[in-house]
């Protein structure tokens, strides 16, 4: 009896079914399907981060040839910087130059003008003096000619007279 009431109380137990997903049990079969999935998954991720990898890789060589491009110009842009100051460097030289020299043709246009206004003013003051000698004579002339007329007239009254 001891055996029978054991196996009611087993046969009587209810079974519970489970409540969440998570607490269904699997297969072997369906968990390994599950698996196969997943491995696909990832190895089809892997190759498409691959191709992209390839494709990155494509476009790095291709940017690097850019860039060497870029570069090639850059320095053509700088020779032609540098030729283009060398000639502006070579046009100030020669234009301060030229300046320098019509500078110094000035200065000694001034220094002629100078000397100029010098012997003029010296010449002033030679015509000045040569200026009053004539003055000087002039008034001499004169009274000379009016002592000589009042004599003339002087003589021609006592020619008169007698």
């Amino acid at each position: 009896m001891a055996a029978k009431k054991l196996l009611k109380k087993t046969t009587k137990k209810k079974t519970l079914l489970p409540k969440k997903s998570s607490a269904i049990p699997v297969s072997k079969g369906h968990l390994d399907e599950v698996r196969a999935e997943l491995k696909a998954d990832i190895t089809s991720v892997s190759l498409k981060v691959a191709s992209l990898s390839s494709r990155v890789d494509a476009l790095d060589s291709k940017i690097d040839a850019l860039d060497s491009k870029v570069d090639a110009l850059d320095s053509k842009i700088n020779a032609v910087d540098s030729k283009v100051d060398s000639k502006f460097n070579i046009l100030r030289s020669e234009m301060n130059s030229r300046f320098k020299d019509m500078d110094s043709k000035l200065e000694k246009l001034v220094a002629v003008t100078h000397r100029t206004n010098t012997l003029i003013e010296a010449q002033e003051d030679r015509n000045r003096y040569v200026l009053d000698g004539y003055t000087q004579l002039f008034n001499r002339q004169e009274v000379f000619e009016k002592k000589m007329g009042q004599e003339i007239a002087e003589i021609k009254r006592l020619i008169k007279e007698q």
